[in-house]
C-alpha cells in the first residue's frame, strides 16, 4: 500500500510524461484505449498521476471516488468524476486541471492522505 496526499496526485497530473489522452485512461500507438500502462502512448490526467505515483490506476480512482461532494457546474460529484469531467468533457489541459483543482479544492481536502492498494 502506498499513501499519498491528493495534493500529491494533483502535482502528479502537473508533472506529465506522456501526451494527453481523452476518453480512455491510455491509448496505444493505434489510438484504441488500452489498459496497460507499458503499452500506453497518451493518458489522461488520472492515468498521468497514476504513471507519475507508481501506482495502480484503477486503486487511484477507487481512492479519489471516496472524496465526494466536490461543486462543479451546480453538481456534487466525486473527486475522480471531477478530474475525468475536466480532462474528457471540458478538454483541459493538464495544467489547467492541476491548477484549477489547486485553486478551488479546501486545504483540508488537498492535505488528506490516500491509501492507494
Amino acid at each position: 500500500m502506498k499513501k499519498v496526499t491528493v495534493q500529491e496526485v494533483i502535482d502528479a497530473i502537473r508533472q506529465n510524461g506522456k501526451p494527453q489522452a481523452f476518453g480512455a485512461f491510455y491509448r496505444s500507438e493505434s489510438g484504441n484505449p488500452t489498459g496497460a500502462k507499458t503499452q500506453a502512448v497518451t493518458a489522461c490526467a488520472l492515468g498521468q498521476a497514476a504513471i507519475n505515483l507508481k501506482v495502480p490506476t484503477k486503486s487511484l480512482v477507487r481512492s479519489l471516488s471516496k472524496i465526494q461532494n466536490i461543486k462543479f457546474d451546480g453538481l456534487d460529484i466525486n473527486l475522480d468524476g471531477l478530474i475525468i469531467s475536466l480532462n474528457d468533457t471540458q478538454r483541459w489541459n493538464l495544467e489547467q486541471i492541476s491548477n484549477y483543482l489547486e485553486e478551488t479544492l479546501p486545504e483540508d481536502t488537498k492535505e488528506r492522505v490516500l491509501e492507494i492498494k
